[in-house]
């Protein structure tokens, strides 16, 4: 469906966008997903045609929309539509009015509006003006403007940004499941690591212009290509380890490590994956704890200095000063020492 090859874009002295490559197949709910500052949007309004790449090539169905430095077909041709952050709609017109300003063909138009009321569960609220809505109504009054007319892509810039946060995840839930049940193939925009874990199906990971991996979320969560990739998904630990023959060893005793060369290593675990369990004269102590209902986070001190964050399910907080046995349960990732990057 689209087909993003070495885009690049600078504004003044900063790089903004370096050498960006990716396919997204039809039907498929992308996420574009890194900090604040990354590229993402900047990225997304190329797509969108409002913004013109410096070089590399754009395809969108089939059709080539940017090549060169040049946007080859303008925006509004583009078949695409957005959703900006703030949702744009318009205070003077009614949910229906609002649905129906996107159509230029007046032929079928009051019957596809009546499809887009009815597809987002609108229709009770056809004559209401957006400031009469919820957030979460607003919301899907912008989606249904822009799926209105039956666009071959759909972008959503930090569509639930606005949202406070209980809403925010009833938001999400709902849009996604529409987007899906639709089959349009989608393209979103977050900072939200929780919103890009749980809503993509393919997930785009980025850093400072550059997108660093992509692809399934729990295979990226689970086996990320590099340090920087590996936190900003999610709370880990950087532990030194030494490789002999297919086994490592690090603080969590010996760890199958098939296919890695000899010799020292750095280990990333999730700290999910680290399992604690009492025991007297133990190899590690419970230095402190975090309790968050749900769950809770154990630091875990070790006789060499060496610490460790251990995520226990069902919030139980181990006693402060009791000795612990450690041990890993759960993938892990191996990286040369030269990538030291704990933070």
């Amino acid at each position: 469906m689209i087909e993003v090859k070495d885009i690049r874009r600078r504004f003044g002295s900063q790089q903004v966008l370096d050498g960006v490559d990716f396919t997204l197949e039809q039907a498929t709910l992308g996420v574009l997903f890194g900090p604040s500052g990354c590229g993402k949007s900047t990225l997304l309004r190329i797509i969108a045609g409002l913004e013109t790449p410096d070089s590399g090539s754009l395809s969108i169905a089939g059709r080539r929309v940017a090549a060169d430095g040049v946007n080859t077909i303008a925006p509004e041709a583009r078949r695409v539509g957005l959703v900006f952050q703030d949702l744009a709609l318009f205070p003077h017109l009614t949910v229906a009015r609002n649905i129906e300003y996107g159509l230029r063909d007046s032929n079928g138009r009051t019957k596809r509006v009546e499809e887009m009321l009815s597809l987002t569960r609108l229709g009770h609220l056809r004559d209401r003006l957006p400031h009469q809505l919820s957030g979460g109504e607003q919301q899907r009054v912008a989606v249904a403007r822009a799926l209105a007319p039956r666009p071959d892509l759909l972008l959503l810039d930090e569509p639930f940004a606005n949202l406070d946060a209980e809403l925010r995840s009833t938001v999400r839930t709902e849009l996604v499941e529409l987007l899906k049940g639709t089959g349009t193939t989608t393209i979103m925009v977050t900072h939200d690591r929780e919103e890009a874990l749980s809503s993509a199906e393919h997930l785009l990971v980025m850093s400072d212009g550059r997108l660093l991996q992509q692809g399934p979320p729990r295979t990226l969560y689970e086996s990320p290509n590099s340090m920087e990739a590996a936190f900003l998904l999610g709370d880990g630990n950087l532990l030194k380890g030494t490789i002999t023959s297919g086994r490592a060893t690090c603080c969590l005793g010996t760890i199958e490590a098939a296919g890695q060369p000899d010799g020292p290593c750095r280990i990333f675990v999730r700290s999910e994956h680290v399992a604690i369990e009492a025991a007297d004269g133990g190899p590690g102590r419970v230095e402190g704890g975090a309790y968050y209902g749900h769950d809770s986070v154990a630091s875990i001190r070790f006789d060499d200095g060496g610490c460790i964050q251990a995520r226990l399910p069902h919030g139980r907080v181990p006693d402060r000063g009791s000795s612990v046995a450690v041990r890993l349960e759960g993938p892990c990732t191996f990286f040369a020492p030269s990538t030291e990057n704990s933070d």
